[in-house]
């Protein structure tokens, strides 16, 4: 009996810690993306995101010929798998010349893997999904087994020479429903320099 004592002790004091270290090296995921370039013009931008009907998009350029569209995007509930109503942060290079009638533009960049029809789906793909839980992996999956990150992570993306760092500040479930998302604060920051320090994948 003395030893199961002991040993229960041994587990809320190491046990614990250890539970407090993997939660602190999860606190900062860093992906390297599909795609390397050049650098790019350094912007903080800060985006309140409160309506589902909309998305928001922000102009962005490297110091060369680069030009891009940061995205946030409104991802609706899917109630027939559980999964909860997000936003989503994409960057897409502008192909066409600024002159051109139409716009083209490229894949995503903030994700691991070149877009495109594939069967491999690696979570550093929805490194840029904000998806509105704090323990995603244990709480709900999508029918494709696809796992998020921790809500309150910070997320750091290695893409074309620079970085965008993407950071939720705050979000708001809704009272009556607490599987709808309200509202969400989240800052967007564009480096040419980071160090990386006890990020994990």
């Amino acid at each position: 009996m003395f030893k199961k004592l002991l040993f229960l002790v041994f587990l809320l004091l190491f046990g614990g810690n250890l539970h407090a270290q993997e939660t602190e090296k999860a606190s900062e995921v860093y992906v390297e993306s599909w795609t390397v370039g050049s650098q790019i013009r350094e912007a903080k931008l800060e985006f309140v995101l409160d309506s589902p009907d909309s998305f928001y998009k922000q102009y962005v350029r490297d110091y060369r010929v680069g030009r891009y569209w940061l995205f946030l995007r409104h991802k609706p509930a899917d109630v027939k798998n559980r999964q909860l109503e997000y936003w989503y942060v994409e960057l897409k290079e502008i192909l066409s010349k600024e002159d051109a009638k139409k716009e083209k533009l490229g894949c995503n960049l903030l994700r691991a893997s070149v877009c495109g029809v594939s069967d491999y789906f690696p979570r550093e793909d929805n490194v840029a999904d904000l998806y509105p839980r704090e323990e995603p992996l244990t709480v709900e999956k999508t029918y494709l087994d696809l796992p998020y990150y921790p809500i309150s992570s910070r997320r750091v993306i290695k893409v074309k020479n620079f970085y965008v760092i993407i950071q939720v500040n705050d979000y708001k479930m809704n009272t009556a429903d607490p599987e709808k998302l309200d509202s969400m604060n989240v800052t967007v920051e564009l480096r040419n320099t980071y160090i990386k320090e006890n990020a994990s994948k």
